[in-house]
């Protein structure tokens, strides 16, 4: 190990810093930013994460003890926890999304380890986590008489434990526009992509399902007129506005059936088969 260097700054040299400067030019991280960089607050992070650091006082105390050393750490700016927490609060979260392209390093790396059984498939282990919350600030999220919470589902691949895609998703079976009837009902299923009135194919990834298999849907259907008046026939629901996806998490989203398409005007996700029935045979061929 070299002994002139810290241990920290050692680990952040494996951090590919030109994609993470990509994602911070895309998304404004550094606009009107002085002292505390989008570098500054990524570092603090992974030293809290790395330390297993419980609150921004506990970040702060811990920085401040090495301050001869922060320099050489790769800190710039002044660490204080209330900037800290305005960085976190007002900073575009999908600057810090370039770390999926690590975690597809990292699957490349472990693919061959062996675990100790002999499986040709491979084995995922599924993780659930309950986050505490402050009850007054995040009143929706009741979890007892006086406290809130919410509850993280992840999927680990078992070969190096290293976070992997849970869900399946939504494909288009037409080709037209989606309508507010079709994404009306279909927001209860997952977590849509398009919006209302825009234009898909099928074979098109229109969302996320909320379970682990893909669910072709008709996002194009519409509402059939009768002349019958029904009493809930005006009761409506406000439709969700849908995900945004840059090209990095796209990239890093899609399995290996998927692809990305990419059009000046929208990125888009789309099966490598679109017809839902030449993906049918090509399941039964691959089993």
């Amino acid at each position: 190990m070299n002994t002139g260097q810290a241990v920290f700054a050692q680990l952040m040299e494996f951090i590919p810093t030109y994609q993470f400067q990509l994602c911070v030019d895309r998304y404004h991280g550094n606009r009107h930013v002085k002292d505390f960089s989008c570098w500054d607050q990524f570092l603090c992070l992974a030293f809290a994460q790395l330390t297993y650091r419980t609150s921004l006082r506990n970040i702060e105390t811990c920085l401040r003890a090495q301050q001869p050393g922060l320099y050489h750490m790769g800190f710039r700016g002044r660490v204080s926890r209330a900037t800290l927490a305005d960085a976190n609060e007002t900073r575009d979260w999908r600057i810090y999304h370039f770390t999926q392209g690590l975690i597809g390093m990292a699957r490349d790396l472990y693919r061959d380890e062996p675990f100790g059984v002999e499986l040709s498939e491979t084995v995922y282990a599924f993780d659930s986590t309950t986050i505490d919350l402050c009850l007054s600030l995040f009143p929706w999220g009741q979890f007892r008489r006086r406290k809130s919470a919410v509850k993280l589902h992840t999927l680990l691949d078992v070969r190096g434990s290293i976070p992997t895609r849970a869900n399946g998703v939504m494909v288009s079976t037409e080709t037209g526009r989606a309508t507010p009837y079709a994404l009306e009902n279909l927001q209860e299923r997952g977590v849509l992509f398009v919006g209302s009135g825009e234009s898909v194919y099928e074979g098109q990834v229109v969302g996320e399902h909320c379970r682990d298999n893909d669910l072709p849907v008709n996002i194009c259907r519409e509402k059939k007129l009768t002349n019958i008046r029904s009493s809930t026939a005006e009761i409506k629901t406000g439709i969700k506005p849908p995900r945004q996806m840059a090209l990095e998490i796209a990239l890093e989203y899609i399995e290996d059936d998927e692809l990305v398409e990419v059009t000046p005007k929208s990125t888009r996700l789309r099966k490598v088969l679109l017809k839902e029935n030449d993906r049918k045979k090509h399941e039964r061929q691959k089993g």
